[in-house]
């Protein structure tokens, strides 16, 4: 990942400036050590600024820096309106949008804390590290919800508290959908849906 080139481009760069600082105290008086070293260590502290802000999000999550920031500066996620037809289905209109928002920046590709990616019902399915993420028709022995459930402050609580968390309806939204089997296929106009499902898809 971008993430471990950076690293690694920081070590080659420091020892670089590490070996240019030696050589110009040991008396040479040459431009071109001179000049190294000072590129050498501007290079560095660059590369660690840069290289610390992907170690940030590959422990916070994508974004952390400017989440909790001044309006102006906070990142905007674009969120596309779902076209609904007869053809859509409740997860990708109304569950997964849930899932997108709270879940997925620590739990994709980039960032897959405990060994579990949200982005894709396949890799939903296959759980992660502690296990299936949820339990179709169990919403007592999903992990998903006990971890949504626990108080704030417990640390296995997810979201992390210093994240943004689930209303209400999201919640129940996430547990009806478990409860009534977790399909990835169901229909949004079967007459099964209830409407406060419905509500939470966008316009």
């Amino acid at each position: 990942t971008l993430g471990i080139a950076t690293g690694v481009a920081t070590l080659i760069v420091t020892l670089f400036a590490w070996l240019a600082v030696r050589i110009a105290r040991k008396g040479s008086e040459s431009r071109v050590w001179i000049n190294a070293r000072r590129f050498g260590m501007l290079a560095s502290i660059v590369l660690i600024t840069i290289t610390g802000h992907y170690g940030g999000e590959l422990t916070h999550g994508r974004g952390f820096l400017f989440e909790y920031g001044p309006a102006f500066l906070q990142e905007k996620k674009d969120v596309e309106p779902v076209e609904v037809t007869a053809e859509t289905t409740v997860f990708e209109a109304a569950i997964y949008p849930v899932i997108d928002s709270y879940c997925v920046y620590c739990h994709d590709d980039e960032t897959t804390k405990g060994e579990l990616r949200m982005d894709t019902p396949d890799f939903m399915l296959a759980g992660g590290s502690t296990g299936p993420l949820f339990v179709a028709g169990d919403t007592e022995n999903s992990l998903m919800l006990r971890r949504i459930h626990l108080p704030l402050e417990d640390e296995e609580h997810m979201p992390p508290k210093e994240k943004r968390q689930p209303g209400e309806e999201d919640v129940t939204a996430l547990a009806w959908w478990i409860e009534s089997g977790a399909s990835f296929d169901m229909k949004l106009s079967s007459p099964d849906v209830p409407d406060f499902v419905r509500e939470l898809v966008q316009a």
